[in-house]
């Protein structure tokens, strides 16, 4: 059975060539026999398992996790440290986007052009056409 967001596969693969196994996170924090609940609330990829996400409240809220405040808080840090981890790694690869494009752009501007009848000179921003 499928559920809200998640599909067969809730393996998320990043740019850089990491990527987020959901089964794997619920075993690491101990939480795999949630697995149902997390899937029912539609909380299985990095942008689903959120604190911010509207389905946390509803997961946070069913009987069987509110009646156990030890669980409330287990889930809470996992969330809270996957988010975090998460919000680290696109800053992360933001900044390697950022650095790449700077990179390709000093490249274009020293690169030499041809003009009409093949002669070379150097292409300058500031230069007057």
């Amino acid at each position: 059975k499928t559920y809200r967001a998640c599909g067969p596969m809730s393996t998320s693969v990043f740019s850089n060539g990491s990527h987020f196994d959901f089964e794997s996170w619920l075993k690491r924090n101990d939480l795999f026999s949630y697995k149902e609940l997390f899937l029912h609330h539609g909380m299985c990829t990095m942008d689903a398992i959120s604190t911010l996400s509207p389905h946390y409240k509803a997961l946070l809220s069913t009987p069987h996790i509110l009646s156990d405040p030890l669980l409330i808080t287990k889930i809470a840090l996992a969330v809270n440290n996957l988010q975090t981890a998460y919000q680290t790694l696109k800053q992360e690869l933001a900044t390697q986007i950022e650095r790449k494009l700077q990179h390709l752009q000093h490249l274009s501007d020293a690169q030499p052009t041809d003009d009409d009848n093949g002669h070379h000179h150097r292409h300058h921003n500031n230069a007057a056409p």
